[in-house]
């Protein structure tokens, strides 16, 4: 079958660049014909497992050179980039389902990835075109798309055949997000909104929490019989219920399983509320801020970082998670401040030094008290970093103050002098943690 695609893909790109004549440039694929037939004559065992590997990846090479030939083509006959882009997602989307029906396995992974990179080429489309409504446009229509598709595979098509358990993943994913953009869009207070997704976000990684606490006893161990249950006259014939077992130990299983890009969407998931959350609030900033949204603000942070420490007692946590939620909560902080003294740059900037100061000293601190427990050393190293960067930013803010240049020079000498043996004594701490 393989050998079978190659011929054909070869074949037509020979026979493109012959018609539109660049006939030197069909030498390419012929090399390339006699690389493979070399490699599968071979018989040298060094060679096995490479020719394993290269056969494996063999199909997507194949594929690329079809989807080559196939993008050339329609160039040639006058199709702009938008409309091309569009018909490789409706291809790469038939040929897709088109595998699940035939039982085409590569077929399921090739067709798909490309059904992928055709709807993010759409995207990048869109986006040169610089207008920003035709690009949500088109995006919420793809999104509805593959929703539509998603659905389609797991009620339809998994009626007719055993779907692939990556399918099971994306479906979650896909109505999680769509929940979201369903209270996004239903309730027009937007801080409201981010708070209603935000506890739906962290109902999500509780339950996820608390099925892997809850681990489901094997086949095996529900047939032992129980010693102590005979002793104590209980009855060791009990009504068991195997669907909700089966059900228990097969979500078990996904939860544990679960691919690490999966974990990554749903870490991001937080990430882009409370992105999306510091974005309206810094648009308002110069705005009046009614006092329910100031509460709400707080209250979502608040739930972004208790979904942070929820994701590290479930170990989805990732580098850039570990240095936003410092980020944040500083940036909380800076922006409360502005708030509180109504742009007065000498008060904020006391309170904005006492607060570096504090967050230096609370790193000798947090391991003693219950939270401290769900941060590793590489949490500490990047809240070191964030607490170095909020000492600079102090520093412009001590620039802007109408201080006596003396006065200035020896306060900020002063500051960072104490900031860096704080660091300094914190630096050594940190390198005495455990991993």
């Amino acid at each position: 079958m393989t050998l079978a695609l190659l011929l054909i893909v070869l074949s037509g790109f020979v026979a493109y660049f012959w018609w539109v004549w660049l006939w030197y440039i069909w030498l390419i694929p012929v090399g390339f014909l006699i690389f493979f037939v070399s490699l599968s004559t071979t018989a040298i065992t060094d060679k096995i497992k490479f020719w394993k590997w290269w056969q494996q990846y063999l199909i997507f090479l194949a594929w690329i050179v079809i989807l080559i030939w196939l993008i050339g083509s329609l160039h040639f006959f006058g199709l702009n980039s938008i409309d091309i882009s569009q018909i490789m997602i409706v291809l790469n989307l038939v040929l897709w389902l088109g595998s699940y029906i035939v039982k085409y396995e590569d077929g399921k992974a090739v067709f798909k990835l490309w059904y992928y990179l055709s709807i993010i080429w759409l995207w990048i489309l869109a986006y040169d075109m610089g207008w920003i409504m035709v690009f949500w446009k088109i995006f919420s229509m793809s999104w509805a798309l593959h929703t539509a598709i998603i659905w389609f595979i797991v009620f339809i098509i998994w009626l007719w055949t055993e779907i692939n358990r990556n399918i099971w993943y994306e479906f979650a994913i896909v109505v999680i997000w769509s929940i979201i953009l369903i209270i996004n869009h239903q309730i027009q207070d937007l801080y409201m909104a981010l708070f209603m997704s935000s506890l739906l976000l962290s109902l999500i990684y509780y339950i996820i929490y608390k099925i892997i606490q809850n681990r489901p006893p094997s086949e095996q161990q529900q047939k032992t019989i129980s010693v102590r249950r005979i002793l104590a006259w209980e009855r060791i014939t009990q009504y068991q219920k195997p669907f909700k077992q089966q059900f228990h130990r097969k979500i078990y299983d996904m939860i544990i399983d679960m691919p690490r890009l999966i974990k990554y969407i749903l870490e991001w998931l937080n990430i882009i509320l409370i992105i999306v959350m510091i974005s309206i609030y810094i648009y308002n900033i110069w705005k009046t801020v009614p006092t329910m949204h100031e509460r709400l603000y707080w209250i979502i942070i608040a739930s972004f970082v208790s979904n942070v420490i929820l994701l590290k007692r479930i170990n989805y946590t990732s580098t850039i998670q570990r240095l936003i939620v410092f980020a944040v909560i500083n940036f909380a902080i800076y922006v409360s401040l502005f708030s509180i003294y109504d742009g007065n740059i000498a008060q904020i900037t006391r309170s904005a030094v006492l607060w570096n100061i504090f967050c230096a000293i609370s790193i000798f601190y947090l391991p003693k008290v219950h939270i401290g427990q769900y941060f590793k050393r590489i949490d500490y190293i990047f809240w070191l970093i964030t607490t170095l960067l909020a000492m600079v930013f102090n520093i412009s803010l001590f620039n802007r103050t109408q201080m006596p240049w003396q006065l200035l020079f020896s306060i900020i000498f002063l500051y960072v002098g104490i900031q860096w043996m704080t660091l300094f004594y914190a630096t050594k701490h940190i390198g005495r943690m455990e991993e």
